[in-house]
């Protein structure tokens, strides 16, 4: 039987696998890389400068048709997908197990 998991090992994993994440706190230049990307999606490019006699308009055509596909790339992804499931212990407990993980899934937790 598998043993109980507390609040504190919970806390002491979702830590571990913080530091363990890519680019978390500690590298600068994935960082700094992932900034300019956003900057450029939102349509400022401050490092681009602009010809001289040219237009300095910029288009958002990409990341509106981006913003416009991603609910339903996230709604494909997600949708009828137990992300967490309980199990039961013994026989008395399986209706409370059901519910349990039922809500949590419906709660987006």
């Amino acid at each position: 039987m598998a043993r109980k998991l507390t609040d504190e090992d919970l806390m002491n994993y979702a830590r571990a696998e913080r530091q363990r994440s890519i680019g978390f706190d500690h590298d600068y230049e994935l960082t700094s890389q992932r900034i300019r990307g956003l900057d450029y999606f939102k349509g400022r490019m401050y490092d681009i400068p602009a010809l001289e006699n040219r237009s300095k308009a910029v288009t958002s055509d990409i990341s509106d048709a981006i913003l416009t596909v991603m609910p339903d790339l996230v709604e494909a992804f997600t949708v009828d997908q137990d992300d967490f499931a309980f199990e039961p212990i013994d026989d008395s407990d399986i209706e409370a197990v059901q519910l349990g993980s039922c809500g949590v899934n419906q709660g987006g937790f």
